[in-house]
């Protein structure tokens, strides 16, 4: 028992530990996966959401039951980006290898700006909006606005604006009346409008290429390009995006608090200072989004804003030549969170509630119905060694000796006991924990004085897991807050005298 005691102890500590890691640092193994990988809709959900598979001659039929599918489906993420393409135009559209690793790179997003178009002929962005769409669902179709070519000199570069039509709109844009000369590449700002994320219906995409040389000065002026589209528009949601070349010698740590963009309380940064946005063997934050307007920021899943490394995702980055080819950036995208249905809302918590993911924005009348909680976790089958008996000892708090289990009627750090259910052949015990910390000691006393039953392998597992974010990342399942409220339940069965039990460790998320 002491060893065991011992071997369930140094679990925990590493259980602790894994738990306590933390860096600012960006991974790139993970954030390479940021949007190709991040989540889309099944084929069986589309299916679901689009009202079945009922047909006549191929036309959807239109049920109630239909209409009702439809109606509960939560609207998928708008993932935005910006990308500088590095002096892209005829050149790089003329080279197959480039073109498609470019499109493959647009794919992942429902707009993405495009930076430093060069192109005088004005075709290369016409072709590349053709070889995007080829292939393409109508619905996954793309459109794109241009900005006209802008510039001081006769260098000039274009601002492109890609985005799926079908789930937004392009209303308007303007060229920054730049009178005083501070931009090199003045801003062109456009609004859309979209009715896939709630209560945000429109947003307006302020892009920025900086000169270098000009980093602060431009960054400190982007506030008042923000200021007069609030004037023009008399909107305040907005993403501000692109090469800053907010980094490395352009931007030195003391010149941030000299940039209005900065220490304006109005705008919120999102890719990390430690970001690396360049394919060069630099590691440089050039290039950053940051987000303003009260919806925009409530609407945002701040953690999903990273680099995509698309020559690592991909499997190019040993081709060098044509990683270096394709630009010498990386995108850097964001999701914005889609709508919540009132259906669900009304059914469900939304711990965090966030007005901009709601449909509706007058409540119901009458009387709220009881909200349901919605869990992640995980959860292991036991090797169950013991018999029926040892299991409603577990479940009435009694040890494998008959004396009281101070483990099942242990108070946790909110005092509460656990929930004891027993209906005919089924067991259930819940014990609710205000921290992991709290139910993994709970577990692990389990495990001491029920061995046969809670074994040091889940244990193991559980903590593993529990370690590593699945409880408190909420970017795992795109979630506007961490988890809490977490709960071990402990559930045993009968069936054709086997005994059945698994342990699980879960916490309530939002609903998106």
């Amino acid at each position: 028992m002491m060893m065991m005691m011992m071997k369930l102890a140094a679990i925990a500590l590493l259980i602790l530990v894994a738990a306590g890691r933390g860096t600012t640092r960006e991974i790139r193994a993970h954030s390479s996966l940021a949007f190709s990988h991040a989540g889309h809709v099944l084929p069986s959900m589309q299916e679901f959401c689009e009202g079945g598979n009922e047909s006549i001659d191929g036309r959807l039929l239109e049920s109630d039951s239909n209409v009702a599918r439809s109606r509960s489906c939560i609207e998928e993420p708008l993932r935005l980006a910006v990308w500088n393409m590095q002096r892209f135009g005829r050149a790089k559209m003329n080279r197959e290898e480039v073109v498609e690793v470019i499109v493959e790179v647009i794919h992942n997003y429902d707009l993405i700006v495009l930076q430093e178009v060069t192109d005088a002929s004005g075709t290369a962005i016409p072709a590349l909006i053709v070889r995007i769409n080829e292939g393409l669902a109508s619905s996954d179709q793309y459109a794109v606005v241009q900005s006209p070519r802008i510039g001081r000199t006769s260098y000039k570069e274009q601002y492109v604006f890609i985005y799926k039509k079908e789930r937004m709109t392009y209303v308007r844009g303007y060229k920054f009346d730049d009178q005083t000369d501070i931009f090199q590449i003045e801003p062109f700002l456009a609004q859309f409008h979209t009715q896939e994320t709630g209560q945000l219906q429109d947003f307006v995409v302020i892009p920025l290429h900086a000169k270098p040389s000009d980093a602060v000065k431009e960054l400190d002026a982007l506030v008042d390009v923000y200021d007069e589209m609030v004037l023009k528009f008399n909107i305040t949601d907005a993403v501000l995006l692109g090469d800053f070349n907010a980094g490395c010698n352009y931007v030195v740590q003391g010149e941030y608090e000299q940039i209005r963009l900065y220490t304006d309380q109005r705008f919120h940064w999102l890719i990390s200072d430690h970001a690396d946005t360049t394919t060069k063997s630099t590691s440089c934050p050039y290039d950053r989004i940051l987000v303003a307007g009260e919806k925009m920021q409530d609407a945002t899943y701040y953690k999903t804003a990273t680099t995509y490394y698309f020559d690592e995702d991909l499997g190019i980055e040993s081709k060098w030549d044509l990683v270096k080819a394709v630009s010498d950036h990386y995108p850097v995208g964001v999701m914005i969170r889609g709508s919540i249905p009132e259906a669900v809302y009304g059914s469900y918590h939304q711990h965090s509630f966030a007005r901009s993911a709601r449909l509706f924005t007058e409540p119901d009348s009458g009387p709220s119905p009881r909200k349901l909680d919605i869990r992640v976790g995980v959860t292991v089958e036991l090797p169950v060694q013991g018999c029926w008996g040892e299991v409603m000892a577990l479940v009435h708090g009694l040890d494998r000796t008959g004396q009281p289990d101070h483990c099942s009627q242990l108070s946790n750090s909110d005092h509460q006991s656990p929930s004891v259910t027993v209906v005919s052949n089924v067991a259930l015990v819940v014990w609710e924990s205000s921290s992991v910390h709290d139910a993994l000691s709970t577990l692990i006393q389990l495990a001491e004085r029920h061995p046969h039953l809670v074994t040091t392998e889940a244990v193991s597992v559980l903590g593993y897991k529990a370690g590593h974010g699945v409880l408190t990342d909420h970017t795992l399942y795109l979630a506007k807050i961490d988890p809490q409220d977490v709960r071990l339940t402990f559930l045993c069965h009968t069936l054709d005298n086997l005994i059945h039990c698994t342990i699980a460790l879960s916490a309530a998320t939002d609903i998106n």
